[in-house]
């Protein structure tokens, strides 16, 4: 029989074993702990775990900004609900809190999507389905604001103040439809058992840039069941470029900033940049979908749309326009505006200030390179008081060396004023160190860049040099490939530093009666006014 010892000994081992044997605890090195100011979370976690984390509701008048403190861990510091990747040291982390923006009701009627909402926030609005016998046709009241008032699924940027747009519908169309066509017009003719509409359309002529400005008539008659209506639109038109305030293909993240204010139409292909409280009181949009700087204390009166079509200025076309040209120089020109007279001064004609009356009511006066000899370049200095109604293009550059002014100020006397100047440069319109401050530019300018060498940019001479020289006074718009420098400020208060302050209104009078043989843009229509009896 064996020994009871026998079966005891593994034991004694074991003990032996176990008491030779340092035991290190690892609880101190990798927990640690997580303090989550106003939001939930906290606790001890493990290092390398992936902690939910979520603010607290915000306090009223509040909404969520951002974590602060050791946020680099965060998943998306800019949500109020992420994850937080734990440490090894212990973290304190806080949700921070702004002013919730303004919120101002849309009112949908007959569809969806009202609701209260930030200025600029783009909202999807859907019409409700037709009734039997109805087709949509337009949203209408506040529908300025729409990206399409004409689809019945569109989006809507919200303006500043409360807004009510609703669906309106109308008879669906007959089945069958006859077109016949004369060589003025063309008159469409739909009949169904039960009605009968015209519409009579005139045929408009070729009117690329330089064709000057048409207007036309739309009349449409309709009967349904033995009544009859009539609907005209009057006043139908090619928009021009003169219809912009400012536009630019490349912003060159340049700041419309405090004291700024701008009373028609800002466009640009890409992002725009904001800082402090300008003013736009008409639509501004930007082809792209963000914005940079803060639009916090931006005033956007009729709205700011973002992700827009873009454009380009190939359709200013400089050959039509010295075709449609009353005078051709050639090299540097300098032109001085006295009243109805020019000034003109071009040493290959050997001009100086040579008496050119301006006797037809618009001019067009085309400023050309020449291949080789004195002064080959095709630039215009321009400056002086216009009487009358002239567009200055140039191949190369057109350079401002004084005031531009009207004989009647359309500024103040918009009514009483007939003057108007657009300057046309396929490269750079240039503000010259000879203006004086508060130097006043009424005109309308484009800038296309389409010259060798050139930005196709309005900008200022030594804008970043020198001291201030108060405000760049333009009275009518600018369009440019580029956007140019007019001046320098201090972003901490906003106080101009070199150059100019900008100072732009847009010339109204341009919308239906721009400068002489202006470029028109080739598929855009608009129509004044609209009669239905």
């Amino acid at each position: 029989m064996k020994s009871p010892v026998t079966h005891r000994r593994p034991a004694w081992i074991l003990v032996l074993i176990l008491s030779s044997l340092t035991i290190h605890s690892t609880a101190q090195a990798a927990w640690r702990y997580l303090d989550v100011q106003y939001g939930s979370g906290d606790g001890w976690h493990w290092h390398g775990t992936t902690v939910n984390i979520s603010a607290n509701a915000p306090p009223s008048g509040k909404v969520f900004d951002r974590w602060l403190g050791e946020n680099g861990l965060c998943a998306n510091r800019f949500s109020a609900n992420t994850t937080y990747t734990m440490p090894n040291a212990n973290a304190t982390i806080t949700a921070s809190y702004k002013d919730a923006p303004a919120l101002y009701t849309l009112t949908v009627d007959y569809g969806t999507g009202d609701g209260s909402y930030a200025v600029g926030e783009v909202i999807n609005i859907v019409a409700n389905a037709p009734a039997p016998g109805k087709v949509f046709n337009r949203w209408r009241d506040d529908d300025e604001y729409c990206a399409n008032r004409y689809d019945a699924a569109t989006t809507y940027t919200m303006p500043t103040g409360n807004k009510r747009v609703y669906a309106y519908y109308t008879d669906a169309p007959a089945a069958t439809t006859t077109t016949t066509t004369t060589t003025t017009t063309t008159t469409t003719t739909t009949t169904s058992t039960s009605s009968t509409t015209t519409t009579t359309i005139p045929d408009l002529p070729d009117e690329s840039e330089g064709a000057g400005q048409y207007n036309y008539s739309i009349i449409s008659v309709g009967t349904v069941n033995g009544v009859t209506r009539t609907v005209t639109l009057e006043g139908i038109r090619r928009k021009t470029w003169a219809d912009f305030a400012l536009w630019m293909s490349v912003n060159n993240a340049i700041y419309f900033k405090s004291g700024e204010v701008f009373n028609g139409k800002v466009h640009s292909n890409e992002k725009l940049w904001f800082s402090g409280n300008p003013i736009f009181y008409a639509e501004v949009t930007s082809g792209a979908n963000d914005f940079g700087g803060s639009t916090n204390a931006c005033v956007f009166h009729e709205g700011f749309r973002r992700g827009v079509a873009t454009d380009t200025m190939a359709s200013v076309n400089f050959n039509t326009l010295r075709s449609k040209s009353s005078m051709i120089v050639t090299g540097l020109t300098t032109v001085v505006m006295a009243q109805t007279n020019l000034l003109v001064t071009n040493s290959r004609r050997g001009w100086n200030q040579q008496v050119i009356t301006m006797t037809n009511d618009a001019m067009v006066l085309y400023v050309a390179s020449a291949g080789s000899g004195a002064d080959p370049d095709g630039d215009a200095m321009v400056a002086g008081t216009l009487d009358g109604r002239l567009t200055v293009a140039t191949d190369r550059d057109i350079l401002i060396t004084n005031h531009l002014e009207y004989a009647v100020d359309a500024k103040t006397n918009s009514a009483g004023c007939n003057d108007a100047l657009g300057l046309i440069a396929k490269g750079d319109i240039v503000v010259k160190p000879t203006c004086p401050d508060n130097v006043k530019i009424f005109a309308h300018m484009i800038a296309t860049g389409q010259a060798a060498s050139r930005n196709g940019s309005f900008g200022v001479e030594n804008y970043n040099s020198g001291s201030p020289r108060g405000n760049l006074n333009v009275h009518g718009g600018i369009v440019q490939d580029t956007r140019g420098a007019v001046g320098t400020f201090n972003t901490g208060t906003g106080n101009l530093v070199t150059g100019f302050n900008k100072m732009y209104t847009y010339d109204i009078r341009f919308v239906e009666d721009p400068p002489p043989e202006y470029p028109t843009l080739s598929d855009k229509l608009e129509f004044g006014s609209w009669r239905d009896r």
